[in-house]
């Protein structure tokens, strides 16, 4: 299958979930549609033609395996997690391979500060009802979801760093509908902010920016 194939069949089916498809669907439609976008990524990372030299593009492979298996298990909530968790490592670490300066202090005390906060909102939430043991696990993946920024901050490629921040705004939403308040059209807003974040993760690929490069020259 062509790239531009499963640019746009991905395409098609994140509008598919995100606008058309009715909200009483079956378990299986629920689970299979809006993970068809990101196994048309997975393939288009698997197939590229960068993969076998880009430590970038293997880990982003990698990261997206993992949240595919994610987004196959999210039913359950801790199996969803340790998968979705996985992956953000995998994707910290493309980051690194990119690195091009030292993080800022501004920025980094900015997401200490917003992580703070949300450890506080969440995290509080969840200690009151008493499940200690899931509060620290939520604790440590706001961790890992801000390392994401960190790490992308580094690069110094707007594109990265507007990607981390799609996937911060996911999983905060995500969190504070699940263990704060119900947010109105939560789904759409989770969904529709890692997806794009997704999409952009992979258009970063070097073959892609050496292909406009050409193209400005």
């Amino acid at each position: 299958m062509k790239e531009h194939t499963l640019w746009i069949t991905a395409f098609i089916f994140s509008i598919l979930y995100l606008f058309f498809l009715p909200k009483e669907v079956s378990y299986f439609y629920d689970i299979l549609i809006p993970t068809i976008p990101t196994i048309c990524l997975l393939l288009i990372v698997f197939t590229s033609k960068t993969l076998e030299t880009a430590p970038y593009d293997r880990f982003i492979l990698f990261g997206l395996l993992f949240f595919i298996a994610g987004q196959l298990t999210h039913p359950w909530f801790i199996i969803g997690l340790f998968f979705f968790l996985i992956g953000h490592l995998f994707y910290i670490r493309a980051c690194l391979t990119l690195r091009q300066t030292a993080p800022s202090k501004i920025a980094t005390l900015c997401l200490l500060f917003y992580g703070i906060l949300l450890a506080a909102w969440v995290g509080g939430n969840i200690f009151k009802s008493g499940a200690i043991l899931l509060g620290l696990v939520v604790l440590f993946y706001i961790a890992v979801m801000l390392t994401i920024g960190w790490a992308a901050i580094q690069t110094r490629k707007w594109v990265l760093l507007f990607s981390a921040f799609l996937l911060i705004v996911s999983d905060s939403i995500f969190m504070i509908n699940m263990f704060v308040t119900t947010i109105d059209g939560a789904t759409q807003w989770i969904l529709g902010t890692y997806l794009f974040a997704q999409f952009l993760f992979i258009f970063h690929f070097p073959e892609h920016f050496e292909i406009r490069k050409k193209v400005l020259e």
